[in-house]
């Protein structure tokens, strides 16, 4: 794990604070990974079973933690919700998880019917809604 940056203060005590620059794990002796550049995107690069959940996965899925981002992490990955678990332990934080075998839930398909504004309910939206999911 990277340590903080040199000007940053633990976020999860100031939310709404993320100022672009803010810096969320060292490469280098002298380069960042900032907001902004996760902003612009990450993308992990490696073969089966290079370490890249293990290693840089964790890395940046720690320092997002500590820095107190809310987020939502979607995975059919097996054990992959136990990795998270783990992560939000190890950084003081907690999660809520959604799904059929969970207290919380969510019914897309009762959310397209009964949401506000036009088309709501409509036979074709909902044939379009399944051919996306």
């Amino acid at each position: 794990m990277g340590s903080n940056g040199p000007n940053s203060i633990d976020r999860a005590r100031q939310p709404h604070s993320f100022p672009l620059e803010l810096p969320l794990f060292r490469f280098t002796k002298h380069d960042w990974l900032t907001l902004r550049d996760a902003f612009e995107g990450i993308h992990i690069f490696g073969g089966l079973g290079s370490g890249k959940t293990s290693g840089s996965g964790q890395t940046i899925a720690h320092s997002f933690l500590r820095s107190g981002f809310g987020g939502l992490v979607l995975t059919a990955k097996p054990g992959e919700t136990e990795t998270w678990k783990r992560y939000a332990a190890e950084t003081g934080r907690e999660i809520i998880l959604i799904g059929p075998d969970h207290d919380r839930r969510f019914n897309f398909i009762d959310y397209e019917l009964r949401r506000p504004g036009r088309g709501t309910g409509i036979a074709s939206n909902l044939v379009s809604l399944f051919e996306e999911v």
